[in-house]
């Protein structure tokens, strides 16, 4: 591991610890666990991971690059400003982890049904098709029920 993938996992850390992280609100809409930018700024600064704001804004746009963290509605960059922002680890998944319980990470492919590994041989996302026989025995089906059967209506079964 790198010298500074160690500070970037311990600033994390840290800032998860020690951010001001609560529910809050905005416009009669509630944001679970996350922190304002401004704060965060200040706490960066104050604690000597970076020498300005300026600095410090760009240390939180590199984690948000990074996805340790994100904008609440996604619609901003890490700014020095009172925005809502969420440490990824706190993430609501909709009841949904983010690891699986063997430890490994999600894959859309396990959402899908039939696509998770043990059953991806015998499974396919694909619609079966009927045969042709299926097909026209239950078109055959259909015009038996068709009533009444005039000059009209077999010229509609016919096109």
């Amino acid at each position: 591991e790198h010298d500074d993938e160690k500070v970037l996992e311990q600033l994390t850390t840290a800032m998860a610890k020690n951010l001001d992280i609560q529910d809050r609100k905005w416009m009669m809409k509630t944001y679970t666990k996350c922190f304002i930018g401004a704060e965060a700024v200040t706490w960066i600064l104050e604690n000597g991971y970076a020498k300005s704001r300026e600095e410090a804004v760009e240390l939180g746009q590199m984690m948000l690059a990074a996805r340790i963290f994100h904008h609440v509605t996604d619609d901003h960059d890490f700014k020095d400003e009172k925005k809502f922002y969420r440490f990824l680890q706190d993430e609501n998944f909709h009841g949904q982890s983010e690891l699986k319980s063997d430890g490994t990470k999600w894959k859309w492919c396990d959402m899908l049904p039939g696509m998770n590994k043990e059953r991806r041989e015998s499974h396919s996302v694909q619609p079966e098709m009927k045969s042709h026989q299926e097909e026209h025995a239950e078109i055959a089906k259909w015009q038996a029920n068709v009533s009444p059967l005039d000059e009209h209506n077999q010229e509609l079964l016919n096109n």
